[in-house]
């Protein structure tokens, strides 16, 4: 937890049918990694508009 005052975000970019972040059987599907990047270049691009 941050306790700065820093703010921050989190999202969930949808992974399928496999166990959540930490599990020993979770597989990150890198294909998903283009997605996340865009959703978060728009959030930045918005917000500096």
């Amino acid at each position: 937890m941050i306790r700065d005052g820093s703010r921050g975000t989190y999202c969930f970019i949808g992974t399928g049918d496999t166990p959540m972040v930490h599990h020993p059987m979770y597989d990150f599907d890198d294909r998903k990694l283009p997605i996340g990047a865009a959703y978060r270049v728009a959030l930045t691009e918005h917000y500096l508009a």
